[in-house]
């Protein structure tokens, strides 16, 4: 079977953007969406939180996206989507340890930092 993200990702890294949006805006007055540059505070705090999320998940072997893509296409006969040659790059002899955690790093603090602007976003 592949291993493949879920649920379980779905609920840590929602948690750790859920208490570092309410940390982060707990004295805005009304509605939680800061301007200027406490919004950019909250956007840079939860994508930190987001990503940090991410990153125990990959270093726990729980993959996302991108750890999911490298499963399904090395599984694939032929699969070109393959993540093995960013692992090189970094050193690695494949899609390992450190390829994953940083992938995985990187997509939650972007989400992370999406989500929070959004959020924060006043017409």
């Amino acid at each position: 079977t592949l291993a493949v993200g879920g649920a379980v990702e779905g609920v840590f890294i929602g948690a750790a953007v859920g208490v570092a949006y309410a940390l982060t805006t707990a004295r805005s007055p009304g509605f939680a969406a800061p301007r200027g540059g406490a919004r950019v505070a909250v956007v840079a705090a939860v994508a930190v939180a987001a990503g940090l999320a991410g990153l125990g998940l990959a270093l726990a072997g729980r993959p996302l996206v991108g750890g999911t893509i490298h499963a399904l296409a090395a599984a694939s006969a032929g699969g070109h989507a393959v993540l093995s040659p960013l692992g090189r790059l970094l050193g690695e002899p494949g899609f390992g340890t450190v390829t994953a955690a940083l992938i995985s790093l990187g997509e939650a603090s972007a989400f992370g930092a999406g989500l929070a602007a959004g959020l924060t976003r006043r017409r």
